[in-house]
């Protein structure tokens, strides 16, 4: 038997009048009036990035900004251009008259940026056969310790914009792994802004952030190891996927202002992940081994090669890589292997029904590469049973293969693939994850008691959700819920669970709730003036009734 579930979705009553179902039931039909106009028929591509900080905390004050090619085809789920990030989820929608055809993938930057939080430029493309997407990433916040960083600051004093001391800043080790990274300012050294104007400050604070390449695929700009916006050798805008043995970002601030050149070179020293495996040639780095370095604009979201370097030996037998340099951003140094920019997964699954939400984590890792993966993604199934990476993966180097992995919602592994050689698809037999009863959750804001029967039905949106009482940073993407239901077999009846609805600046929240077990509206409706009989953040306590009382 199916196990419904009905809650009060406040916080978007004011856009329920332009974007909505909405139908008023009376007692006499003569007495109704009902206006249609539901979201799932104006907007056929639609796009959820998922903004986590790994601290553990949920971002909040986040701006979000489009830019890119195919900027004027976004908008949010309320018909508006303006998009919001409300804890750190952010909704972007298609334009039905500029949607994506066989012959143009749509292609645009989600620029997020807030306060403590080091800008995050987030690609995005819409190809014809990806209807739905969502993209989870974290975002670095600069206040608090992350799993995979590693910080370390220092004031250095100036005169009139010069360092008078040379100063050295130098990250500890990362807890189980030996990347680290140094930065020397010389004394003499002047500080300037970005258009190269002497800051006249009297200290300069440096901050130093190194990242584990274990963890590249999670904290990695722009949340992904491939881009589109490369400057090459040769000083040609490019495509690649960046396979990095060592990444850092540098931030220095001179009397409130950010410092981004200097007047003579300053060093930076990596020291590298020693099992660092460059697939085009099949070697692990050693004293010796040449890597490539380039740059990374949190500006612009443009990378841009700088320099060639050679590994040398460090201290305990460590690898390091040093390189001079006379301006300010993150560096990576490693190798690179050419973009896939069309590719496709064909998924077999005869167990799947249409219409149920079901999520699958996909991986992709280089057994004769880097010891990480280089994609980490989950996807939802829908009727066209495909997964499209167009510009995500790299083409296999030359003896060399890509092996993909997929797991269940519950990390169970369903199914693997492998990929040897440039192509544009690959197929794969998922086998059945662990089959959960089927529940379907509907959820609509209650009006009876108020208002002559009156329903006002949610538009569409996507639904999150946690075990009850995890940290909000483990909200996860379950589907998204049209005509006011969503349907899944991921959910235990058995189990309580906090519930997150997103719609553009608005969010509702049910906490602690676990499904009926029954199909009754007396034991599944959340009324108005109850709110579940659970503890929900006082800024979703909306007089519901008072709306009600408002309708025609």
């Amino acid at each position: 038997m199916k196990k419904v579930l009905n809650y009060s979705l406040i916080p978007v009553i004011a856009l329920l009048l332009i974007v909505s179902v909405i139908t008023i039931r009376c007692k006499k039909p003569t007495d109704g009036l009902s206006i249609t106009v539901n979201t799932s028929t104006l907007f056929h591509y639609t796009a959820l990035v998922q903004v986590v900080d790994n601290s553990g905390r949920v971002p909040s004050g986040l701006s979000v900004e489009v830019t890119g090619p195919d900027a004027a085809a976004v908008y949010g789920l309320d018909g508006k251009k303006a998009l919001t990030a409300p804890g750190g989820i952010i909704v972007a929608a298609i334009h039905p008259k500029m949607e994506p055809t066989a012959s143009h993938t749509l292609s645009f930057n989600l620029a997020i940026t807030g306060d403590n939080y080091l800008p995050l430029i987030v690609p995005v493309t819409i190809a014809v056969d990806q209807p739905t997407q969502t993209i989870k990433l974290p975002i670095l916040n600069l206040t608090v310790q992350t799993a995979g960083v590693a910080s370390a600051s220092k004031t250095a004093a100036a005169v009139n914009g010069v360092v008078t001391t040379t100063t050295t800043v130098t990250t500890a080790n990362i807890p189980g792994d030996p990347s680290k990274t140094s930065i020397t300012l010389p004394a003499g050294t002047q500080l300037q802004d970005a258009n190269g104007n002497v800051i006249s400050a009297s200290s300069v604070k440096a901050s130093v952030n190194t990242f584990a390449p274990s963890s590249a695929i999670d904290l990695f700009p722009g949340g992904q190891l491939a881009s589109s916006n490369i400057v090459n050798e040769q000083g040609n805008v490019t495509s690649a996927v960046f396979l990095p043995a060592g990444f850092a970002n540098i931030d220095m601030t001179a009397g409130g202002v950010a410092v981004k050149k200097f007047s003579s070179p300053i060093t930076i020293s990596m020291t590298l992940d020693p099992s660092f495996k460059d697939p085009k040639t099949g070697n692990t780095i050693a004293v010796g081994t040449a890597l490539a370095i380039y740059s990374y604009s949190t500006d612009t979201g443009q990378w841009k090669f700088e320099q060639n370097g050679t590994v040398t030996a460090g201290a305990g037998g460590t690898l390091v890589l040093s390189f001079q340099t006379t301006h300010l951003t993150e560096y990576m140094a490693g190798a690179t292997l050419d973009l896939l920019t069309k590719f496709t997964i064909n998924i077999a699954a005869p167990w799947y029904v249409k219409g149920t939400a079901t999520n699958i984590k996909v991986s992709a890792a280089i057994p004769n590469g880097p010891s990480y993966n280089i994609f980490d993604q989950t996807f939802q199934l829908d009727s066209l049973l495909k997964f499209v990476l167009d510009g995500k993966l790299p083409v296999p180097a030359a003896g060399s293969s890509i092996v993909f992995t997929f797991k269940s919602i519950d990390d169970v592994v369903l199914g693997t693939a492998t990929l040897s050689a440039s192509a544009t698809s690959i197929d794969v037999t998922l086998t059945p994850p662990q089959q959960k009863p089927s529940v379907t959750l509907a959820l609509s804001l209650d009006c009876r008691d108020a208002k002559q029967n009156a329903i006002i039905v949610a538009p569409d949106f996507y639904l999150l959700y946690k075990p009850a009482g995890a940290p909000a940073a483990n909200y996860t993407v379950l589907g998204q819920v049209q005509n006011g239901n969503i349907t899944t077999n991921q959910l235990d009846a058995t189990t309580p669970y906090d519930f997150k609805a997103i719609f553009n600046s608005h969010s509702k929240e049910v906490l602690n709730h676990t499904i009926a077990n029954d199909n009754t509206v007396g034991n599944s409706t959340v009324g108005y003036t109850s709110f579940n009989g659970k503890v929900v953040p006082e800024r979703n306590k909306v007089d519901i009734k008072a709306l009600c009382e408002s309708l025609p």
